[in-house]
């Protein structure tokens, strides 16, 4: 009512006059700070923001490079064929203006143009010597980028160039990216105020953004004919010379402006321009005058809030349907990427399954010794590949920036065993020695993450293996009984490598960040590893701590409490693989399902192959269908006690199949129907279910998961009466 909004407008009012008193208080102190400190601060924001700007553009690029050379190396590593190759790359196209395949030899080339079409180009044409032109100097593996051209519309664009081979030709793969979009928000380019930034090339050239002088194009040539030759000169040896503390001043329309500057790696000699006007000091000297200007100032205030308060509502109801709108675009975006991530989970999932399936028919096939040792080695590193990927390609994760702790009851054994095996693997390469002490009286059963224990005890073993050329890596497992009911779980890492400089230890769990860049080129590696570690063990309530002398080696060590399932000690480490080594041998007991029919429906033969392979133990009766179509009609002639059926199939997919198998009136109306897909991400097995499934196997697949679907629905149907 009345009375409430003239409470609040008394409110209001209070609170603006204390403000305003603030603000005159405030201003009476900034006239104690002089100018130049002002100036300092100011120079030193920009500096910092401009720097920052360029480390993103930096990596926008090289992520762009990475894309490029994980396409080719896929196209070449699978031995695609063009039409193969043309069809993959369509899934992608969409992210880019072009993507392009050249033929130099035959002056030809194709064009995904994303809208759903193919192009045959030819290349004779004025309008493509420009790619011909990028094509002769894409050398290699190596991703080249080109200068900036206009394209057939008048946008400026560059281009990713590599060489690839094709069916023993040679061709070039070249994405077309918009210059605009290096500079564009939603690109990554954030902190900064876009209108006042642009980039140039080497002479000066416009690459990306406005000039702010109308009718220029060239930023040396302004310089130039404004302040003249001299002025040039410094200016362009300021450049030449500068790094991220480069900047230099220019008058403007007599007012006095800051320009900072970096140039961006991995690029052709481009160099990020910022510009900052320097604001004047608000209070000038005679004081008088300017508590009289607070005090204009401090009245318009007041006016200002009253009217403001009269248009409160209509304002607020504006805000919140831009807030609605801006939710339902992100609800969009997060849609797209989902989608995006499932994509490149079903790809990078689909050949892990053959590895893996392929591995597990050696072990069971092969007799001799030596060939079951890599047989294992493969197994294991596989199974630790598979969960970092688990890891990187769940959306929600890497949205949140957030994995999800789950406590599971786990084999402490097991969990250090398969980590050295691989660990082990890697160090015998590099003729290092890994020393393993683990205390014996380590209770077997505890309660907790093993899979992120395990991920942060692998990336910190990785590293020490990366990092040292000679010597010993030092492995050590220890605890301390806290409670009837809970360990303090110890674990250190020592090796005698490179070590690490004090002053570069801040960058240790920084993401995307290589200590002693210069000396440590040669080591792979993104700079995300620790970084994952640091971040895990917070989540788990543990913190990573680091000892270091350069040139000698590093210690690290972290500390995590595990619940108790079973006090058993696990007894001596050696003992304890080799009986499990013994175990591995064992033949594992699987039902005999002779009776039972079964259909494998799959588009991908050495997936059919892996299952078939898998199934074989069982004796199951199995037939196979590479298609929806297939699968229909094998269903409309013959009864099936279960169909195995993935969901990425081309015309017909899988969901659409189960649908159809569901509402025809045929005798598999009621089959036991699993998927069996790469698509794993976040919801994908309630989505399945949802959709008319009866259940849900990941790929890779898991051998004993699958053996045990069989049984539980072989056993099942044997209850059910004739």
């Amino acid at each position: 009512g009345r009375k409430e909004r003239n409470i609040t407008f008394a409110i209001m009012l209070t609170l603006n006059i204390i403000l305003m008193i603030g603000v005159v208080i405030g201003m009476g102190n900034y006239m104690k700070v002089s100018d130049d400190e002002k100036r300092k601060t100011i120079q030193d924001n920009t500096e910092n923001n401009t720097y920052t700007v360029v480390k993103q553009i930096g990596n926008q690029l090289n992520f762009t490079a990475n894309v490029v050379n994980g396409y080719a190396d896929y196209i070449e590593g699978e031995k695609l064929s063009l039409e193969e190759a043309t069809a993959y790359l369509d899934h992608w196209k969409s992210f880019y203006k072009r993507v392009l395949i050249l033929d130099s030899s035959a002056r030809k080339g194709i064009s995904l143009d994303g809208y759903g079409q193919d192009k045959v180009l030819d290349l004779t044409e004025e309008s493509f010597v420009d790619d011909l032109e990028r094509q002769s100097k894409a050398v290699g593996e190596k991703v080249f980028l080109s200068d900036v051209y206009k394209d057939n519309i008048g946008d400026n664009c560059v281009s990713f160039c590599r060489r690839i081979e094709i069916k023993k030709k040679e061709y070039i793969l070249l994405f077309e990216y918009l210059a605009r979009d290096i500079l564009n928000k939603e690109m990554g380019v954030l902190g900064m105020e876009e209108d006042n930034g642009f980039i140039i090339d080497q002479n000066g050239n416009l690459v990306v953004g406005e000039l702010p002088w109308e009718g220029e194009e060239n930023f040396y040539d302004y310089v130039k004919k404004t302040y003249g030759n001299k002025r040039l000169n410094n200016i362009e040896k300021t450049i030449a010379q500068g790094g991220k503390d480069a900047n230099f001043k220019l008058m403007v329309e007599k007012e006095q402006t800051l320009w900072t500057f970096c140039k961006i790696e991995g690029t052709r000699d481009w160099v990020y321009m910022y510009y900052h006007a320097e604001p004047k000091m608000f209070l000038g000297k005679d004081i008088r005058q300017n508590v009289f200007l607070v005090f204009v100032l401090m009245v318009i205030w007041v006016l200002l809030d009253i009217l403001a308060y009269f248009f409160y509502n209509r304002r607020l109801r504006r805000s919140l349907d831009i807030i609605e709108r801006q939710n339902e675009d992100l609800i969009k975006a997060n849609e797209a990427k989902t989608m995006f991530v499932s994509n490149v989970s079903h790809e990078i999932r689909t050949p892990i399954n053959a590895v893996l399936g392929m591995d597990e028919m050696i072990l069971r096939e092969t007799k001799e010794e030596n060939i079951k040792s890599y047989a294992r080695d493969i197994r294991n590193s596989g199974k630790v590949l598979l969960d970092l990927i688990n890891d990187v390609l769940d959306f929600s994760k890497i949205e949140s920036g957030k994995m999800d702790i789950i406590n599971v009851n786990y084999e402490f054994g097991d969990m250090v065993a398969e980590l050295c095996d691989m660990i082990d693997m890697k160090a015998r390469a590099k003729f290092l020695h890994l020393e393993v002490d683990v205390n014996p009286q380590i209770p077997n059963g505890l309660v907790g993450d093993d899979l992120r224990i395990k991920q942060v005890l692998i990336n910190i073993l990785t590293n020490a293996v990366k990092y040292t050329e000679k010597g010993t890596i030092t492995f050590k497992m220890d605890y301390e009984k806290l409670d009837d009911a809970h360990i303090l779980l110890k674990a250190s890492i020592k090796d005698t490598g490179v070590g690490m400089k004090k002053e570069e230890l801040y960058k240790l769990c920084s993401a995307f960040e290589r200590l002693d860049e210069k000396k440590n080129r040669s080591v792979e590696g993104t700079g995300l590893g620790m970084s994952i570690v640091t971040g895990l063990l917070s989540q788990m309530g543990s913190t990573l701590h680091v000892e270091s002398v350069y040139g000698e080696g590093s210690l690290f060590s972290f500390e995590i409490k595990q619940e108790v399932a079973d006090w058993e000690a696990m007894g001596d480490f050696n003992l304890y693989c080799e009986k499990r080594r013994n175990e591995d041998e064992k033949p594992m007991e699987v039902v005999i399902a002779k009776d039972m029919n079964v259909l494998v429906v799959d588009d991908n033969k050495v997936n059919v192959k892996v299952t078939l392979g898998l199934l074989k133990r069982t004796e199951v009766k199995a037939d196979v269908a590479y298609s929806g179509e297939e699968c229909l009609e094998k269903v409309a002639k013959k009864k099936y006690d279960m169909i195995f059926l993935d969901h990425r199939m081309p015309i017909m997919d899988g969901v659409e199949t189960v649908h159809h198998i569901r509402e025809n009136q045929g005798p598999n109306q009621n089959t036991v129907v699993i998927a069996l897909t790469a698509n794993v991400v976040a919801g994908a097995k309630k989505m399945y279910l949802e959709e008319g499934f009866n259940g849900f196997l990941s790929k890779p697949i898991d051998v004993t998961k699958l053996e045990k679907t069989i049984q539980y629905y072989y056993e099942k149907s044997k209850e059910r009466p004739d």
